[in-house]
């Protein structure tokens, strides 16, 4: 019986997770590049702002690795309508990115 590789295993592992706790679909456009769409875990964060401090994070959305290789600062992603850009992202060296996001200006 032959055995899968772990990075095959982590790569169902990852797919299997975005199926079923992806709670939004995100419309990804890389700097210069064409749409497609990528299943995301969103967390739309509010940043209150207190006498200039924030005092929490912002939007962020959680995608595979494999969805968006090569995302970028400044990149876009639309999600539920409203524009994002990518401020940062976070690859977390398994197969998922964090992507910290803020409003499109």
């Amino acid at each position: 019986m032959a055995t899968a590789s772990f990075a095959a295993l982590e790569v169902r592992a990852n797919a299997s997770v975005m199926a079923r706790l992806s709670n939004a679909v995100a419309s990804y456009t890389p700097s210069g590049g064409v749409a497609r769409d990528m299943l995301v875990i969103f967390d739309a964060n509010y940043q209150e702002v207190i006498d200039g401090l924030v005092a929490s994070s912002g939007p962020s959305a959680v995608c595979s690795t494999l969805d968006a290789p090569a995302v970028a600062r400044g990149d876009l992603l639309t999600i539920r309508g409203v524009d994002y850009q990518v401020v940062k992202p976070m690859p977390d060296g398994a197969g998922l990115t964090r992507l910290q996001l803020r409003l499109e200006e």
